[in-house]
């Protein structure tokens, strides 16, 4: 017993090492890593795939599986922007319709998941292809700018002159996936239904009901992050956020989120976001090519995926011993 919840402990803490790694190295080997602007543009660059990571932790912990988030972040930026600049809606009543078409498009891909039994990889691939044609429908092709001053803070205001606003949003809603996972009854039934949705149900959770409401949160996650990152970029672009999902799935799995679901720690994932901003800021700083950078961050990727299934095979090893 002591000896599986070493190695639990361990794959937890692990990351935590890598990132001090990261730190070490690049801080030797770049001097300008370590400044204070470096690293406030560091969390400014994660912040949205942070906010996305947490919807997405959920689903991953049910054994699910969201491709559509980038899709849906462009849905909600670029529809926010059109209410906004093309029909003069207030900026607030405009960003709730976003987001509340996020969840909408997020709930779909759950109903589909749920009731026709489509498999999470094909749903929300669907949804990622359709909802980025519909990003370019709603601006027809071109990017939107003018946007309304007043909740610009959003993306690019700052608390005390120094810590972005999207960091502070970032950092709110890990606080509360946090508290929902970790110290509710209902958190605890996510962990359930990934780990066995069989025994969920006989349990009496009702698991279409638990599962769709996974890509709802993720949904809404995605409507959060697309009204900040419209901000960031000052303008609705129907591009935007393209091979985010790659981005959101790496962080995760490297935060320890079992892609068989019902495993990992919602704290972790944040430490997962850090290692890939960080990796590409150190990557970027030290002029890699771009394409390099994209064969670094897959390979990371794999090697978190392949950490993950070894786990997964000698839990099961150990089980029939």
């Amino acid at each position: 017993m002591k000896e599986s919840k070493m190695k639990i402990n361990l794959r937890q803490y692990a990351i935590s090492g890598v990132l001090l790694l990261l730190v070490i190295f690049f801080s030797v080997t770049q001097k300008s890593f370590l400044r204070l602007d470096n690293l406030m543009n560091v969390l400014r660059q994660i912040s949205v795939m942070g906010i996305v990571a947490v919807g997405s932790t959920f689903v991953l912990l049910s054994g699910g599986l969201d491709l559509s988030v980038g899709s849906l972040l462009a849905v909600t930026g670029t529809l926010t922007a059109s209410l906004m600049v093309n029909f003069h809606m207030p900026p607030i009543p405009a960003a709730l319709l976003g987001i509340c078409a996020s969840m909408i498009l997020g709930a779909l891909c759950g109903l589909l998941v749920q009731f026709l039994t489509l498999p999470p990889m094909i749903a929300t691939l669907g949804m990622m292809t359709s909802a980025r044609g519909a990003a370019y429908l709603i601006t027809g092709g071109l990017p939107i700018y003018d946007l309304p001053e007043d909740i610009k803070f959003l993306g690019k205001g700052t608390v005390f002159g120094v810590v972005p606003v999207p960091v502070i949003i970032m950092l709110v809603c890990f606080l509360l996936g946090w508290v929902f996972l970790e110290t509710t009854y209902l958190g605890k039934n996510f962990y359930a239904l990934g780990g066995n949705p069989e025994a969920a149900r006989l349990a009496g959770i009702p698991i279409g009901l638990y599962r769709v409401t996974t890509y709802i949160i993720s949904g809404f996650a995605c409507g959060i992050g697309g009204i900040v990152l419209l901000y960031r970029v000052n303008s609705g672009q129907p591009g935007a956020a393209m091979g985010m999902e790659m981005e959101v799935i790496t962080s995760c799995v490297l935060g320890g989120v079992s892609l068989n679901g019902g495993e990992g720690k919602i704290s972790c994932v944040l430490i997962g976001c850090l290692v890939v901003g960080l990796l590409s800021n150190g990557l970027t700083i030290m002029q890699v090519n771009e394409y390099w950078q994209q064969v670094f961050t897959g390979m990371v990727l794999i090697l978190a995926v392949c950490i993950d299934r070894i786990t997964k095979i000698q839990r099961v090893k150990k089980a029939k011993k």
